[in-house]
């Protein structure tokens, strides 16, 4: 688990994140930010950020965010859904088909839950569930759950 801003000492937090997830790390990362546009957010959880929270947030708040992140979940500042929400409908026009056991996947990765977890409820390995995950991350254009979630809430992919 690592928290970073948007810039660390002239380092792009972003690229950080991208290439963690491009490695394969599994790093989970929550950029804290003073940075609130809406472009920025989405490409950090474009990157592979599991939530996004402004520096504006309490201290419980990022403690809660630390937490739900660590057991798998995904966190974004409620102040930034719109501007996120409105950022993915300029950027995809029409919603992805997956399958119905991607559908079911994504609905427990929208409910917070982590592959291991979704493996359990749904009957499927681990490395079903990841390959289930990286097909959906596909197809939804987005490298990371944080992203899928945002793209599924605003698309209607799940009910």
């Amino acid at each position: 688990m690592c928290v970073l801003d948007v810039t660390v000492s002239n380092v792009d937090g972003i690229e950080v994140v991208g290439a963690a997830a491009r490695a394969g790390a599994s790093t989970r990362f929550l950029i804290l930010s003073d940075c609130a546009d809406r472009e920025i957010v989405y490409k950090a959880l474009a990157a592979g950020s599991s939530g996004y929270l402004l520096k504006t947030a309490a201290p419980d708040e990022i403690l809660a965010a630390v937490r739900r992140i660590v057991k798998g979940g995904n966190v974004l500042s409620p102040e930034l859904s719109d501007g996120l929400v409105r950022h993915i409908s300029e950027q995809h026009g029409n919603p992805p088909k997956l399958t119905e056991r991607e559908r079911e996947v994504l609905r427990h990765l929208c409910n917070g839950g982590s592959a291991a977890e979704i493996g359990r409820q749904l009957f499927l390995g681990s490395a079903t569930v990841r390959t289930h995950l990286s097909r959906i991350y596909e197809k939804l254009g987005v490298s990371g759950r944080a992203a899928a979630v945002a793209v599924a809430l605003r698309t209607g992919l799940i009910d």
